[in-house]
């Protein structure tokens, strides 16, 4: 990959988001609101759309659309770039292949490990209208953004093998002191 090709890959994905995200924001700008607290630990979006006075019916649709959109165009890009990958796997050598097919794996992981987390957002504001404690609501935001970089040293570390033994040896021996406790 060429430079250039990565300056454009770049400046098309910002590009990209910038028209997705614009909208909603520009939505979102015009609603009066009732309130100043929100349930969370940082302010977004959805946040300003729970404290609005009248109707957002028009902004909560166009963000289950485009949350929907953007996720289904992801999924396809993902599976599009790793079916390439695998398919030029089939052509080089086997140990190369193996090593390429476990990157491949690990990056998959990180992938729904993020997207767990983009769901537990997703679904927090879903239960907007329950009475939840405010600390369930700040759990569900949290775990947004503290789990997958909290995660990803160990999905990447597991690729060392004297880390994963470490790892399966206090396992164990956290499994036996359970079991003659």
């Amino acid at each position: 990959m060429t430079n250039s090709l990565a300056l454009k890959l770049i400046m098309g994905s910002v590009i990209f988001n910038i028209i997705l995200c614009l909208p909603s924001l520009l939505l979102s700008a015009k609603l009066p609101l009732c309130g100043s607290h929100i349930s969370n630990v940082f302010c977004d979006n959805m946040a300003i759309l729970i404290l609005s006075c009248v109707d957002t019916s028009v902004n909560k649709l166009y963000g289950n659309v485009t949350f929907l959109g953007y996720f289904i165009f992801m999924a396809l890009l993902i599976a599009h770039s790793y079916l390439r990958i695998f398919l030029i796997c089939l052509k080089i050598s086997k140990d190369a292949c193996k090593k390429a097919i476990h990157t491949l794996v690990t990056h998959l992981l990180n992938f729904f490990i993020f997207m767990i987390g983009v769901l537990f957002i997703f679904v927090r504001y879903r239960l907007g209208n329950f009475n939840l404690p405010l600390t369930f609501h700040i759990i569900l935001s949290i775990i947004g953004f503290v789990f997958p970089p909290l995660l990803t040293p160990f999905i990447y570390g597991m690729r060392m093998q004297t880390l994963k033994n470490k790892i399966i040896h206090h396992l164990q021996n956290l499994k036996q002191s359970i079991w003659t406790s």
